[in-house]
């Protein structure tokens, strides 16, 4: 059997196959087809499709993780309302995760081996997908990733069923580095958290500035659910950098951005906020 084909129900399926049947709508998701089951015995067996969802409800990132769970809601209610998928009612399946790795491990592997669930859905964070990829690659469980990591597109973690709606930290420093050393400034300071996504997105900019000519004049990091950040700010301030890149986000965005406008960072350098989010309405 070929890396990009599987066995499930006893037939096999290319990946191109299920990536037909397969449509990302808005924060959710929707899976309209699985060529391995037929339309007659899916529609004979009335069983709900699990969809099981894992999202950093508690913790600095709550907010955005509410809007991920509201808009998978809305998409498993509105095709709910038609009559579900293929005559079968989809249920919706969601554990927190705290935003912790531990945690995540735990919560996809009870929804892996004790719901059953057939897809899955998250995270909010780098490094509690990677729990979650196991567990859907251990099981050949197609998922759907909703945040930014180079992991989940190479080996050996990546899956042929492993489907990435994000953008790769790798890619925002591609968009977003040359403009910035053409338009902003060539010398740059970073303010890095210390997990997977924020040193994915440290080691990608430098990447990108050693090839086009950037300046690093330093690094802080800082911890994850940090309130108080303007021990930071001397430092950066020292340094005189043209560009401050920050990894802050959710409510460590929040307190980043008030108390970085207080101390007068905000008129003397630009600010990249690497990754922000509007709030959706409920």
């Amino acid at each position: 059997m070929s890396s990009r084909e599987s066995k499930r129900d006893g037939s096999k399926i290319s990946r191109r196959s299920f990536l037909k049947g397969t449509m990302a709508v808005g924060g959710g998701v929707a899976f309209t087809g699985f060529p391995w089951v037929s339309r007659s015995s899916w529609a004979q067996a009335k069983k709900p499709i699990k969809l099981g969802a894992l999202f950093g409800l508690t913790g600095p990132h709550a907010m955005e993780a509410q809007d991920q769970q509201f808009g998978v809601e809305m998409v498993v209610d509105s095709y709910n309302k038609k009559g579900g998928l293929l005559g079968r009612p989809i249920e919706l399946i969601v554990r927190d995760d705290k935003l912790n790795a531990g945690e995540a491990a735990l919560k996809a592997k009870e929804l892996v081996e004790k719901e059953k669930v057939d897809l899955l859905i998250g995270t909010t964070a780098a490094h509690t997908l990677l729990s979650l990829m196991q567990e859907a690659k251990k099981h050949n469980i197609p998922i759907v990733g909703t945040n930014q990591t180079n992991d989940m597109n190479k080996l050996p973690d990546f899956g042929p069923y492993m489907f990435h709606e994000g953008f790769t930290p790798y890619m925002l420093a591609q968009c977003t580095g040359q403009f910035m050393l053409n338009n902003l400034g060539k010398k740059w300071y970073f303010h890095m958290g210390t997990w997977a996504y924020a040193t994915q997105v440290y080691d990608s900019f430098q990447k990108f500035m050693a090839k086009y000519g950037g300046e690093n004049l330093g690094k802080s990091d800082y911890q994850l659910g940090t309130s108080e950040f303007s021990a930071y700010f001397p430092k950066i301030l020292d340094a005189k950098p043209e560009i401050l890149v920050t990894t802050t986000f959710g409510k460590d965005y929040v307190n980043f951005a008030k108390q970085a406008t207080d101390f007068g960072l905000k008129s003397k350098m630009k600010i990249l906020f690497c990754l922000t989010d509007l709030v959706m309405p409920k």
